[in-house]
């Protein structure tokens, strides 16, 4: 599986130093554009796996500062069954502690765990 569509991404929630963000608050950066997170259950577009999915949101943080980032989604997979008429949905949370400002995108944290 090379690509899904970006419909499949669901739940999707950022917590920073223990501070959920809105969800409306929360934009998806693919495709070579910004599309806010509530577009992605209707979207048509589709997010080829290999891309990096970029969120971002109005959040103010200090150059080279560390923050406690968590993120949280299920991914629902179409062509894998869980069972009669069921569509496998896997659930991701992933926790790191992260720098500001590694000049990949405006605002992009960097991995330092």
């Amino acid at each position: 599986m090379r690509s899904l569509p970006l419909s499949c991404v669901l739940q999707l929630a950022v917590t920073i130093d223990q501070c959920g963000i809105d969800a409306v608050d929360l934009l998806v950066h693919v495709d070579g554009g910004d599309r806010p997170l509530a577009e992605l259950p209707e979207s048509k577009r589709w997010w080829f796996l290999q891309d990096r999915l970029v969120i971002t949101g109005p959040l103010e943080v200090q150059l080279e500062h560390e923050y406690d980032v968590e993120v949280s989604m299920q991914l629902l997979l179409p062509y894998l069954s869980a069972g009669p008429g069921k569509a496998a949905v896997l659930p991701f949370h992933l926790r790191r502690r992260l720098r500001v400002g590694d000049g990949t995108h405006p605002g992009t944290f960097r991995d330092v765990s």
